[in-house]
């Protein structure tokens, strides 16, 4: 599989560059399997894995959300 990880600078936050970003990741994947880690609370971050590289929850612990794409 492969780990995603992203981070927007905080000036460019807000404006779609990170689910952009990922998405076009995303697109040179097609079909492998996809793993990333999200911070509880960090909703930007679990919109981009949900809805941006079509991840879905496999898990979660205290801290973490754990997103996988089959």
């Amino acid at each position: 599989y492969f780990e995603l990880s992203w981070t927007t600078a905080p000036y460019a936050r807000g404006r779609g560059f990170g689910k952009e970003m990922m998405k076009q990741v995303v697109s040179l994947l097609p079909g492998l399997p996809l793993y990333a880690e999200v911070k509880h609370g960090n909703m930007a971050s679990q919109k981009i894995a949900a809805f941006a590289c079509g991840m879905a929850i496999d898990s979660e612990d205290d801290t973490l959300i754990h997103y996988r794409r089959p």
